[in-house]
């Protein structure tokens, strides 16, 4: 199967790379075509530029950050970067030959090959995915500094996987990757796409956050702004077993 990888990365290179290296040593039988998106003011948040490496297995498009200043009163604002990186992706790879879109976190650490057991196991399933905190169909009120707002069902966009033909339609009209509020509901990052999907005749498959977390384990608040930033998880962990299981660096993903 021809499957297409996007991978937005907002992070330590490492954690790019630990993506990358676990899902080419786990994902084997499968024409894999992968895209890092990154920021193109990377230099700005780190002196280590070995997330160029990856040129030789990956194929690196850079994005503008969006103003965080004109933003910073704005609770969405990083899921409106974490779009504009995909819909660049999106708009660099709509000419490449794929059966599916999986679209991952630059956070993860590969354990299964998700593909053969996800994707094959619903075939002709144009959506295929776990949501967030498994909450399928109904929407959930969350506090926003003090202002209550409705989400709508929310894909964990860390794993979703998507058909050729769900792309093309997205491709029609990329404001669907957008989070935006509709009719007073907040539909964050690509979960439009749930509302509109039957609109479109697309069949969807969920997946349970448990049965996707034997395969891929999220580190989750990696990212320069979001996590790290915010001081919410420690990086050691990744970090070493990046240098762990990978102590020759991009060689090892390249053997």
């Amino acid at each position: 199967m021809k499957v297409c990888v996007a991978i937005s990365s907002h992070s330590p290179a490492f954690f790019t790379k630990m993506t990358v290296g676990t899902l080419l040593r786990e994902v084997k039988n499968h024409d894999l075509n992968i895209h890092v998106g990154y920021h193109s003011n990377l230099s700005d948040y780190t002196q280590d530029l070995s997330l160029f490496e990856l040129h030789k297995i990956c194929q690196l498009h850079a994005v503008d950050e969006i103003d965080w200043y004109q933003h910073n009163d704005d609770i969405y604002r990083y899921s409106k970067m974490h779009a504009k990186n995909l819909e660049n992706i999106f708009k660099n790879i709509r000419y490449y030959d794929f059966d599916y879109l999986a679209i991952l976190d630059n956070d993860l650490y590969i354990k299964g090959d998700f593909v053969s057991n996800i994707i094959e196991k619903f075939p002709g399933s144009d959506l295929i995915g776990s949501y967030f905190d498994d909450k399928f169909e109904r929407h959930t009120l969350i506090d926003n500094w003090g202002n209550p707002v409705t989400f709508a069902p929310k894909c964990s966009v860390w794993n979703i996987f998507i058909s050729r033909k769900m792309f093309d339609k997205i491709m029609e009209d990329t404001s669907v990757i957008w989070p935006k509020f509709i009719d007073g509901t907040f539909y964050d990052t690509l979960s439009e796409i749930l509302k509109i999907s039957e609109e479109w005749g697309m069949n969807r498959s969920i997946v349970t956050t448990e049965e996707m977390s034997t395969m891929i384990h999220h580190f989750f608040h990696s990212s320069f702004n979001y996590g790290i930033g915010m001081n919410k998880k420690p990086i050691d962990v990744p970090q070493e077993i990046w240098t762990r299981e990978f102590p020759n660096g991009i060689n090892d993903i390249i053997k």
